[in-house]
């Protein structure tokens, strides 16, 4: 009887429960372009890790030189996805990581369970004044390149630390490379990439927080397995990751045919790469104060003493 009676409950409450709504997509933390949440909370990160390059020793040993690196120097990599360039740099430092995208910090946490990854971003930062000797950002200023970031950048850092930015990119002086480029050109809308080099103008427009840039490049090949990993390499771009499977199919098909027919004839099987590291220090600069403007005519006077 009773269990009849509690399998009526179940019936009726079933009929009257209202239908579920659909969860939102993942908010996109303060100043972070939404593209990088929504294309990188979709890309497959097991694959993120062979399709793309670590960066060459020639630009890690730039960054250990020009930072000064040793084991007391506490330095965050910001933006640090799978965690790549921390693991090439974590025995010469102090590193943290911050990555505000929680598909990100999953692998990352895979990838190095023995380091700590915390939730933020360029414009929020969970960490006290002038407490680091440097800042790196792998492969992804571009995404967070506003006032707030310089701001919240120069906030952290001690006097004189360095900034530093790097990034890995696809060599367009190759003639198929490029061809594969302009195929994502078509989908890329309004999403920041590095070779537009818009993340600059930050700087250009806020010059009193870190010293000019000194520029480095280094040239590097990134050898694959088979042709079908640089249609992987294609497709673990942030945007390219969210073209429904009939539309990547017909994708996939051109870059392949690019690969396989525009790509000069080699024994090798590779994506030529540039890596651009970028690096600067903090400046002296504090905030100005502002005095309170007192509006003509209302200013109060004392009267004479007698």
């Amino acid at each position: 009887y009773w269990g009849q009676q509690k399998l009526e409950r179940v019936k009726t409450a079933a009929k009257e429960e209202k239908p579920r709504k659909e969860s939102p997509p993942p908010m996109s933390p303060k100043g972070l372009h939404p593209m990088a949440v929504e294309g990188f909370s979709k890309v497959d990160t097991r694959k993120w890790d062979v399709v793309r390059p670590d960066y060459p020793q020639e630009a890690i040993d730039a960054i250990r030189s020009t930072m000064e690196f040793h084991e007391k120097k506490v330095i965050f990599d910001i933006g640090s996805g799978t965690g790549r360039l921390l693991r090439q740099l974590k025995d010469h430092a102090r590193l943290l990581a911050v990555e505000p995208i929680e598909h990100m910090r999953i692998r990352f946490i895979d990838n190095l369970p023995d380091f700590q990854v915390l939730n933020g971003s360029g414009e929020t930062l969970p960490l006290l004044d002038k407490c680091l000797d440097a800042l790196l950002c792998g492969s992804s200023f571009h995404w967070f390149s506003t006032h707030q970031t310089l701001m919240e950048f120069h906030r952290v850092l001690k006097p004189d630390a360095y900034l530093g930015l790097i990034w890995n990119s696809m060599d367009e002086s190759y003639d198929w490379v490029k061809q594969l480029q302009l195929i994502t050109t078509r989908y890329q809308k309004d999403v920041p990439r590095f070779r537009e080099n818009t993340w600059k103008k930050v700087f250009d427009e806020h010059p009193h927080y870190f010293t000019p840039f000194q520029h480095k490049t280094f040239q590097f090949k990134h050898h694959l397995d088979n042709e079908e990993m640089i249609a992987d390499r294609i497709q673990n771009i942030s945007f390219m990751s969210l073209l429904e499977q009939t539309e990547w199919e017909k994708v996939r098909l051109e870059i392949l045919d690019i690969v396989h027919n525009k790509r000069p004839k080699s024994n090798e099987l590779f994506i030529p790469y540039r890596t651009d590291y970028f690096y600067c220090q903090k400046k002296a600069y504090e905030k100005p104060v502002i005095e309170p403007v007192v509006p003509v005519g209302s200013e109060t006077t004392s009267a004479p003493s007698s």
